[in-house]
């Protein structure tokens, strides 16, 4: 069975701005690494991935529920926890400048 990791986050910023950071590349340059991801160049080389409306509002902005899914076993997805950790980490910070 293929290991997954589930992360939450409360980010202090409406729905719309975080899917915002979620799905624009421009924005996923300024938080999320390697700065070289591209969506659609992922696409094209046969990788898969889905990002879901999980966002759920709350009353001081958004709760945020990461999924990935589908690792080979735990010493991948853990290596996954470290490096998504380490983006969402950045995320608050791009969220409250003038750029999020």
């Amino acid at each position: 069975m293929p290991a997954n990791l589930r992360l939450l986050r409360a980010l202090a910023a409406p729905p719309e701005r975080v899917w915002r950071a979620l799905t624009d590349p421009a924005a996923l340059t300024g938080w999320f690494w390697p700065e070289r991801l591209d969506p659609s160049a992922e696409a094209d080389l046969g990788g898969r991935y889905r990002i879901a409306s999980e966002l759920t509002p709350s009353a001081d902005g958004t709760e945020l529920t990461l999924v990935h899914e589908g690792f080979a076993d735990d010493d991948a997805r853990d290596d996954h926890v470290k490096g998504w950790t380490d983006c969402l980490d950045r995320l608050p910070g791009w969220l409250a400048s003038d750029r999020g």
